[in-house]
């Protein structure tokens, strides 16, 4: 299962209070990141898929990945693996 999305908005708060400026990822982006894998909850011991795409616009850090956890594309298709970016 493809999906895209934002792993961060600019200039809103996130859940943990964290505010992300513009340019926060150009260092990291521009080096190159290798293979950035997809993490469930942010945990390394459990990837679900592969980032396809990741580049910053004038919204956030814009992701296209593809799921290959059907556990984490069951809870995205019904709706309930979202994160909050409004």
């Amino acid at each position: 299962m493809r999906f895209a999305g934002y792993a961060a908005v600019f200039d809103r708060l996130d859940r943990g209070g964290d505010l992300v400026r513009p340019g926060a990822f150009a260092g990291s982006l521009k080096r190159g990141c290798g293979a950035v894998p997809l993490l469930w909850q942010h945990r390394p011991e459990r990837p679900i898929g592969r980032i396809d795409y990741l580049q910053e616009d004038r919204r956030g850090l814009r992701v296209i990945a593809r799921l290959a956890d059907a556990e984490a594309a069951a809870l995205l298709k019904a709706g309930r693996g979202r994160g909050r970016a409004s």
